[in-house]
């Protein structure tokens, strides 16, 4: 999963070098390829659900919400077919240190990603920049520790809406809403399930 995250990182790179590249033409009718940076809030509440042998019944406890600030990486690849509208592939991370327990004795100090992973939709309201937008998508939520070699990343249904402007052409400042909820595998009849909710501003540049 390390692998997964640099080779992301790497292309991410590759679409701000891109943006000079023959084989774009400079309207945004066609291929595109883009990506961007900035800061972020997200929070985090977790449950847990688990079923009483003794009494046969269902109990649920929840976690307070927990505040993480940190990076937000936004990439994505796709199609415009129209110069108003962009249809890709996108992923949004958002990157955070946080502290995870062993047994409840050890911690240990880890980076955390949760993000979205997905299609999405972008719609501009002039053909040209300088131009407001607004942008959308759902697939897959994600919460991984992309640095920990045995850790899985973990998976459940995600959203995302925001909006922004092109204030030049090829480059962007877009504010993103994303929700998530995954879920953990059961375990002993225990079934634990994250919400996550993040709050994103980047600073984006798109190669067409």
């Amino acid at each position: 999963m390390k692998k997964t995250y640099v080779l992301i990182i790497v292309v991410m790179v590759i679409s701000f070098l891109a943006l000079n590249a023959n084989a774009f033409d400079g309207k945004r009718k066609g291929f595109i390829l883009g990506g961007g940076i900035g800061p972020g809030v997200t929070l985090l509440k977790s449950t847990v659900s688990y079923s009483s042998w003794f009494d046969e019944h269902e109990y649920s406890e929840s976690s307070d919400w927990e505040s993480k600030f940190g990076l937000i990486t936004n990439f994505k690849i796709g199609y415009a077919p129209s110069d108003h509208v962009e249809i890709y592939f996108t992923v949004k991370d958002s990157w955070y240190g946080s502290t995870i327990y062993w047994g409840g004795l050890e911690s240990e100090d880890v980076v955390m990603a949760s993000g979205f992973w997905g299609p999405g939709v972008t719609y501009y309201f002039k053909p040209e920049a300088p131009s407001y937008f607004i942008t959308g998508g759902f697939g897959l939520s994600t919460l991984s520790l992309p640095f920990e070699s045995d850790a899985e990343i973990k998976f459940g249904g995600g959203v995302f809406a925001g909006a922004g402007y092109e204030f030049a052409r090829h480059y962007s400042v877009e504010l993103d809403l994303m929700w998530g909820k995954v879920s953990n595998f059961a375990l002993f009849g225990i079934d634990e399930d994250t919400s996550v909710l993040t709050v994103a501003l980047t600073f984006n540049a798109l190669a067409f």
